[in-house]
């Protein structure tokens, strides 16, 4: 009687785990999708204009992605064969951020990582210098990152 109580409640144990974990992944994998960066180089940023259509976020990724590559190749080339892309999102006080991309994280596949950008970095025209050197920093992260173990990429997120 007791090992049919006890397997009950480690049944009901995981199947509650495994709800929410699958809540987790469902809230989390929207911010997976990514458009691709670009693949020109130029720095500063105040040089480019957007060659994308479709609206600022497009044009904040076509203007910023060469800069993300220029620096990339540069000062990272430890980072040449990753898959770094570059995507939009909205803050009221950040520029930039990294991520990676949680799907792949979870099932184990090869590792993407991002960069967002954030639209308000032209119409607040941030200094050029002070732009590449967010992005050089946000490239440091996604150095950091790709190195190490899965868990470790994890604690970081978190």
């Amino acid at each position: 009687m007791t090992l049919w109580c006890g397997s009950q409640r480690g049944l009901a144990g995981s199947q509650v785990l495994i709800a929410f974990a699958w809540f987790i992944f469902a809230a989390l994998s929207a911010q997976c999708q990514s458009s691709p960066a670009a693949q020109v180089a130029g720095c500063p940023t105040s040089d480019h204009q957007a060659a994308a259509t479709g609206g600022v976020a497009n044009d904040s990724i076509a203007a910023v992605g060469p800069v993300i590559q220029k620096i990339r190749r540069s000062s990272f080339p430890e980072l040449a064969h990753i898959d770094l892309r570059v995507r939009a999102f909205r803050s009221q006080s950040d520029y930039f951020r990294t991520r990676f991309s949680l799907s792949r994280f979870l099932f184990l596949m090869p590792m993407r990582y991002f960069v967002d950008v954030n639209p308000a970095l032209f119409q607040r025209q941030a200094p050029s210098d002070g732009t590449c050197a967010i992005v050089a920093h946000e490239l440091a992260h996604v150095a950091s990152l790709s190195r190490g173990n899965r868990i470790r990429r994890w604690a970081w997120s978190v």
